[in-house]
């Protein structure tokens, strides 16, 4: 059956009801957006293998969990696709595909754009990685946990991401929907827009 995704309407008064106001330290004038993230997905017939080590606190996948998925879903492992899954885990923010194309440089040379688009929509489509609404012109991506989530704050000053890895504030209102609604598959990304310190000191 085909997954069923939908915006999430947590955003108005739900959201601020659910998030009670409140703001996070060293960020001040905060805004939100809501997209998507996912609630309740089939269990894999076999658990994967965790690191005991997450690569960069945003997924608990090893490389050899991501290399594996890829070899099942039947895709090469070009030293291209294995450069590009190392950057993932080494990253600590989402990372633009341009981003992702100058930091996958390896002795055989560097991805072209199409290949590092090819492969993270091939990610996208495997559910091991996803979009992260940052509010500008070009698409940021970061793999997915598939034992935890967390949402971002976003300074509109400099543009610094930092991974929120507190419990989310819309997550019990995501399967009272799911439940109400029907729907399968829920899923959100919540950003919060401020101004970190170093941008607020500054003016």
């Amino acid at each position: 059956m085909a997954a069923k995704t939908v915006q999430n309407p947590a955003r108005g008064n739900g959201l601020r009801a659910a998030c009670g106001g409140a703001g996070f330290p060293g960020f001040s004038r905060m805004s939100r957006s809501s997209a998507h993230r996912a609630v309740s997905a089939p269990a894999p017939a076999q658990a994967p293998r965790h690191s005991a080590t997450h690569g960069c606190g945003h997924t608990s996948l090893s490389f050899e969990d991501l290399v594996d998925a890829l070899h099942h879903a039947g895709l090469r492992m070009t030293e291209n696709r294995r450069a590009i899954l190392r950057v993932l885990r080494a990253a600590h923010a989402p990372l633009s595909l341009e981003e992702i194309r100058e930091r996958s440089a390896h002795d055989g040379g560097k991805p072209d754009f199409a290949t590092v688009f090819r492969t993270m929509e091939q990610l996208e489509q495997l559910k091991l990685a996803h979009k992260v609404n940052l509010e500008r012109s070009s698409s940021y991506f970061e793999l997915v946990d598939p034992s935890s989530h967390h949402d971002h704050l976003v300074c509109v000053g400099c543009g610094r991401v930092v991974p929120i890895l507190d419990d989310c504030p819309v997550e019990a209102m995501e399967h009272t929907l799911a439940a109400k609604h029907g729907f399968t598959e829920l899923r959100h990304s919540l950003e919060f827009f401020g101004r970190c310190p170093e941008c607020s000191r500054g003016g």
